[in-house]
């Protein structure tokens, strides 16, 4: 004759083994022993123990813990005794770039509604470098007027000499100096300093984008200072 304590006992394995999302009844005789967060060992206690540890939070779902029905250690969560006891479970943040554009249009300031960034559709990122590229060549002709036609110059003596086969270091010098006191402060103006103090450069405003940190704040000076880089790259 089966005694009700073995019964009992192979009801519980059955309901764990199937993943029961139910609350299973205490078995008598079965103790429980937790490793605490501190890397002791606590216990053995009785179920009802366990469960005022659950309530005074020393147990979370990745609490291990030790049954004298198994003698294994198994994470709390999935002890399916335990399974209406302990918190629910939360989702991880979502993941996002180191630095990002972000759709404002999505919601007010560009935060989805969970408060996380929204990332910038691929449509209107494009959109944006389009208008950034004529603001940008509209602005550097216009600040570069008044020494543009010696720029001019040196870039079609520097080409003859090249087709001819000739290289001449001082008409290069003279050009790369030109480009470093003209197109490069401008550059800096316009994809650094801009998104540091608007959010954004002209262009990713105008469709609605702004950059910001993985954290929603404001763009920090080394990460503007590489992405003026890039665009700098871009240019040359």
């Amino acid at each position: 004759m089966i005694s009700l304590d073995k019964l009992g006992q192979s009801s519980f394995r059955f309901a764990r083994a199937l993943g029961a999302t139910y609350a299973v009844l205490e078995v008598k005789g079965i103790t429980y022993k937790i490793i605490g967060g501190d890397g002791r060992e606590y216990g053995p206690v009785a179920l009802d123990e366990l469960r005022t540890w659950i309530v005074g939070e020393r147990i979370g779902r990745a609490t291990r813990i030790w049954s004298s029905d198994d003698a294994c250690w198994i994470p709390a969560g999935e002890r399916a005794e335990l399974v209406w006891d302990l918190p629910p479970e939360t989702a991880p943040p979502p993941p996002v770039l180191a630095s990002m554009a972000v759709a404002r249009y999505a919601l007010p300031l560009g935060f989805g509604r969970d408060g996380s960034p929204v990332v910038a559709a691929l449509l209107p990122r494009i959109a944006a470098i389009i208008f950034d590229y004529i603001l940008f060549t509209f602005a550097s002709r216009l600040l570069t007027a008044p020494w543009a036609q010696e720029m001019d110059d040196l870039a079609q003596m520097t080409l003859a000499s090249l087709r001819k086969g000739e290289s001449d270091p001082t008409l290069t010098l003279a050009l790369l100096r030109q480009f470093l006191i003209s197109v490069v402060p401008i550059s800096f103006a316009y994809y650094a300093l801009l998104p540091l103090l608007l959010g954004g450069t002209p262009g990713k405003l105008l469709v609605g984008i702004r950059v910001v940190q993985t954290d929603g704040s404001a763009l920090s000076w080394p990460r503007a200072v590489v992405r003026w880089l890039g665009a700098l790259a871009c240019v040359m």
